[in-house]
């Protein structure tokens, strides 16, 4: 039976599952060994556990998730702890989460920013709750200090932006190799977003939160915009696409007026909290995304009348 094709039996499942839950063990192990090949394991575990997702029934994944994570911790003799927790765990429930979108047909570029923001939150929780379980050690500071950043003004910032363009990176890397490989796999990305109101909304709720949080909590603002970044990138080639000149010199005109606001009130904001002066770029390419959709499906109702 080839490797990329849906098991059926349960003790099809069980092999496949523990094939997969192998090679996330030997990964832990080696990164245990040498600590630098963290960054290879960051990329091969969300990859696995959407490979398990696709293939396997999906209720036996709670199998593959206890018996994967008991491994990994079992092999480290519980010594590299942060290991499991940091990149093990969140990883699995990313996967999972990924594979089940795909099989959805949700979108591609929803399918990203979702998970991204999952591997985020878990990820930052994980830090919260093994520095309640481990008082000697602050894991945060750990993180930190491999940078240099100790005593860095913007540490917390700094924290989140890190943890959430990692998050980014780990998503990215599970679509590219599926992308390439999808045919082959017998599933499709779905890259068209059918209902064109739903990114202006996404992006509105992100620009409105990162307001909101940038007197109270910056990194929650951070957070936002980073979060409708990727719609905001795929808004913007689309718009590209269509090689229309009224939509190029609006786009133009909206780039112009962002960078005006952003020179005129950046020296009256506190750093890092004039982050915020990006947003309105934001919202100006979200409005022409609706309503250039706005313009193409009116088109499209009248040819069909014709």
């Amino acid at each position: 039976m080839s490797l990329f094709t849906k098991r059926t039996t349960i003790v099809q499942n069980i092999a496949y599952m523990a094939i997969m839950a192998a090679i996330n063990v030997i990964f832990v192990l080696l990164t245990a060994i040498l600590p630098p090949l963290m960054f290879l394991i960051i990329f091969v575990l969300p990859l696995t556990s959407t490979i398990v997702t696709l293939f396997c029934k999906k209720r036996y994944f709670p199998i593959y998730f206890v018996v994967t994570t008991a491994l990994c911790l079992i092999v480290t003799s519980g010594i590299y702890i942060f290991d499991t927790f940091f990149y093990v765990i969140p990883s699995m429930i990313t996967g999972f989460l990924f594979g089940l979108l795909i099989e959805k047909k949700v979108p591609a570029i929803y399918v990203i920013t979702i998970c991204s923001l999952l591997q985020y939150i878990l990820t930052f929780l994980t830090f919260i709750i093994l520095n309640s379980i481990v008082t000697e050690i602050n894991f945060i500071d750990a993180l930190l200090s491999i940078f240099g950043l100790s005593n860095f003004a913007f540490k917390d910032v700094f924290t989140h932006i890190f943890l959430y363009a990692l998050a980014s990176i780990q998503t990215l890397f599970t679509y590219l190799f599926l992308k390439l490989q999808i045919k082959k796999l017998g599933f499709e990305f779905n890259l068209e977003i059918k209902y064109g109101f739903v990114p202006l909304i996404v992006t509105v709720t992100s620009i409105i939160l990162a307001i909101v949080f940038v007197f109270f909590y910056v990194p929650v603002t951070f957070i936002s915009l980073m979060f409708a970044l990727p719609l905001i990138i795929y808004q913007l080639l689309d718009l590209l696409t269509e090689q229309n000149k009224v939509i190029l010199i609006l786009l133009l005109i909206s780039l112009i007026i962002s960078v005006v606001i952003f020179v005129a009130f950046y020296m009256y904001l506190p750093h890092p909290n004039a982050i915020i002066l990006i947003s309105p770029i934001y919202v100006f390419v979200s409005c022409l995304y609706f309503g250039n959709y706005l313009f193409n499906k009116k088109t499209k109702v009248v040819k069909i009348n014709n």
